[in-house]
């Protein structure tokens, strides 16, 4: 009976073996019938841990299609924070375009799931990369308004002056320096130090700053030029014995200061004189010209630094006599007591 047994198995063993691979196919088909699909959108991560980066401020794929096959019941419970899509950048050690795999890690319940099946909606992307770098770069302050009428700004510091950042290397190259958040010096009329921070915006650099920087700004007062025109020269330490023959001169000035002090002066606030002391005889002479002004004023220019004098003696006039009366001769009468 064994042997009948045997026989009957192996008779056209064949055809047997063929009907039980078509049976599994028609029961796989079957399992594969009653499964169901779900579809997500997953953001797409960039793994950038070695000596690249990015060159581009985002990836121009940001998030990929991505196809669950299971258990209906067990999909229900499945959604994106499931899934997990990347491309690994460090795969690649020089520069240059190339297009990188994408990656799909599911979660640890998800990996449990029997049977699973994940596609995804497009396998590779497109990416440029480039040599990380460093640099340490100087830190700006940026002011807004302007001081109050009168004054100016004289300098601006930053402290700390510098700031490292690190990024692509053809971004870095490009950068020479970080500008820091607005600094308000509207009307100000002394020196003003405020502490702000930094203001940079592209995600492909990173700024290793301070938490907050300090900005002096010093101010002084504007100065001011002021044109007189026609001033009349004084004429001084001219020895008594001469007098000035000349016409009357006068000089072009300009008036300089700071700017509220010089917009309220008038000539009244200055002279300007030539020194005589050094005549000691009739004839033409050249005498230095002096401006006198009060402090905090100066002279920034003269049309005259020296003018040509005539000096001549002082006529004395001889003094006048009064004229004498008439003389009377008569002798004088005598009375009788």
């Amino acid at each position: 009976m064994s042997t009948k047994f045997l026989e009957r198995l192996f008779n056209n063993w064949i055809a047997k073996i063929a009907s039980l691979l078509l049976a599994l196919l028609i029961y796989i088909m079957y399992l594969s019938s009653q499964l169901s699909e779900k579809d997500f959108v997953v953001p797409l991560k960039i793994v950038q841990t070695g000596n690249l980066t990015l060159v581009e401020s985002k990836s121009p794929v940001s998030a990929v299609k991505v196809t669950v096959r299971g258990k209906s019941s067990q999909l229900l419970e499945v959604s994106e924070n499931d899934l997990e899509a990347y491309v690994d950048i460090t795969s690649q050690v020089a520069g240059g375009t190339y297009d990188f795999p994408i990656f799909v890690k599911p979660s640890g319940r998800l990996v449990l799931m029997e049977p699973l099946e994940i596609k995804l909606g497009r396998e590779k992307v497109s990416l440029t990369v480039e040599e990380r770098i460093f640099r340490y770069v100087p830190v700006e302050a940026t002011l807004a308004g302007t001081p109050a009428r009168g004054y100016q700004v004289e300098s601006v510091s930053v402290a700390p002056p510098y700031v490292k950042i690190t990024g692509p290397k053809s971004i870095v190259d490009g950068i020479s320096f970080v500008q820091t958040e607005k600094i308000d010096i509207q009307g100000i009329t002394r020196n003003s130090v405020q502490e702000t921070a930094l203001s940079y915006e592209n995600s492909l650099v990173k700024i290793d700053a301070e938490t907050q920087y300090e900005v002096t700004v010093v101010t002084e007062p504007s100065p001011l030029t002021k044109d007189f025109p026609g001033v009349p020269i004084e004429y001084r330490n001219l020895d008594s014995a001469f007098e000035i023959t000349t016409s009357a001169q006068t000089t072009d000035i300009r008036l300089k200061g700071q700017m509220l002090q010089v917009e309220n002066s008038d000539a009244s606030v200055f002279r300007v004189e030539a020194d005589c002391s050094a005549i000691r005889e009739e004839g033409t002479f050249e005498v230095p010209v002096y401006v006198v002004v009060p402090q905090g004023l100066e002279i920034d220019s003269q049309s005259k630094t020296r003018i040509r004098i005539t000096v001549a003696r002082r006529t004395i006039p001889e003094p006048v006599l009064p004229e004498a009366g008439p003389v009377d001769l008569a002798e004088p009468e005598v009375h009788d007591q």
